[in-house]
């Protein structure tokens, strides 16, 4: 049998983003804010922002603070749904991919890279001990 659930109603205007009518005061929407600053501005900034991606950007960030509330649940012994969690976690990394976030493999550095790196001390010294041990 299906359960009884209150029926949704739309607003009588559109509101284009619902983060505008939080509450300013509340920690949340302070983090919500925060995110969406860091996000549009890691992705190119307002500028470059159209209203579909500003979209996904909005629900990528609503999507994590879900994801985030329900762990919290998970990790302090309460219950949860594993579907829920599951499926949020992947429409979270869909909308990702779609925002160009997809994890990258990053080239590695090579031992003359690292030697480079190093602090000009050692590698005089380095190189100082690496003659002394070839000439012996």
């Amino acid at each position: 049998m299906a359960k009884d659930r209150a029926k949704a109603q739309l607003p009588a205007s559109y509101n284009g983003s619902f983060f505008k009518s939080l509450d300013i005061e509340s920690a949340l929407t302070q983090n919500v804010q925060d995110r969406l600053t860091q996000l549009t501005r890691e992705l190119g900034g307002d500028e470059v922002m159209t209203s579909v991606r500003m979209s996904h950007v909005r629900n990528y960030i609503a999507l994590g603070v879900l994801i985030e509330g329900i762990l919290h649940e998970a990790l302090h012994g309460r219950e949860y749904d594993a579907g829920v969690l599951t499926q949020l976690i992947n429409t979270e990394t869909g909308i990702g991919r779609i925002l160009g976030m997809e994890r990258r493999p990053r080239a590695l550095d090579g031992v003359q890279d690292h030697l480079r790196k190093r602090r000009p001390s050692e590698s005089r010294q380095s190189a100082a001990e690496s003659r002394s041990l070839a000439a012996a």
